[in-house]
């Protein structure tokens, strides 16, 4: 196995990945002009250019639904929230990309939908309903000197593009894993690149494979997370499944 250079990982990120259409700056949904915040001063970054005295004031008192902690007068260099997302199947997967001040890493993620907590994990997922389309999602981020930056996307999984999946079945186990994974397939495959992709688009693994109905990625210098196993095949790259792998 081995590693590829920055210029081939650029290269070879998932086509499949989808960004967020639309930021949601301020909603009404959530404003609540007598909600009791606290008398404290921690001041963000709203994106309409309001600099609120608080995030509970942010949220309910100004309606906004995206702030940062990078605001020139008060914090400016504080943090921000950046997603990343890929969307196979019914799934909607999603990763913090989010940024923060050098010497001052985040320590807490909270992601919502529909500004409901679902998850506190840098990376996630949302499986749509039957006729749901778009996902209205939330991460707040905590840094360890408490800097809070907070920002809503809306995914609209309606145009983005499909990752196409193999014709026939293939098996991954064992899935989850921490070192060892066997990929076998229902029938005769050509040769190929087998690929293991972050959900950020990241080509983390690769190898020669000389096709056959069998094949094993040996996964164990990995990070923990979730991945997507991928063959590419001359032009034409196909999603096999997903593998989370887990610390040994």
């Amino acid at each position: 196995m081995c590693r590829f250079s920055l210029s081939l990982l650029l290269a070879f990120t998932l086509s499949g990945q989808i960004q967020a259409q639309e930021i949601v700056c301020v909603d009404s949904t959530h404003y609540n002009p007598q909600a009791l915040c606290p008398f404290v001063y921690l001041p963000v970054c709203g994106c309409d250019g309001s600099v609120p005295g608080n995030p509970c004031e942010a949220f309910n008192h100004y309606a906004l639904s995206c702030w940062d902690g990078i605001c020139p007068d008060a914090n400016p260099s504080g943090c921000r929230v950046n997603i990343t997302s890929e969307w196979t199947g019914d799934t909607l997967f999603l990763a913090s990309t989010s940024i923060s001040a050098p010497g001052d890493p985040i320590q807490s993620y909270s992601w919502e939908n529909q500004y409901f907590p679902f998850a506190s994990t840098n990376e996630t997922y949302l499986v749509k309903s039957p006729g749901d389309t778009t996902f209205l999602v939330s991460l707040g981020v905590n840094t360890q000197n408490g800097c809070y930056a907070y920002c809503t996307y809306v995914f609209d999984l309606s145009t983005s593009f499909h990752q196409p999946v193999l014709e026939h079945g293939v098996k991954t186990f064992p899935n989850p894993a921490s070192g060892m994974v066997q990929i076998l397939f229902d029938q005769e495959e050509p040769s190929g690149l087998l690929m293991l992709i972050d959900l950020m688009g990241h080509v983390e693994d690769v190898q020669n494979w000389s096709g056959g109905r069998r094949a094993e990625m040996d996964v164990s210098g990995l990070a923990a997370g979730i991945y997507f196993l991928v063959l590419q095949q001359d032009s034409q790259r196909q999603t096999l499944d997903r593998v989370v792998i887990t610390a040994p």
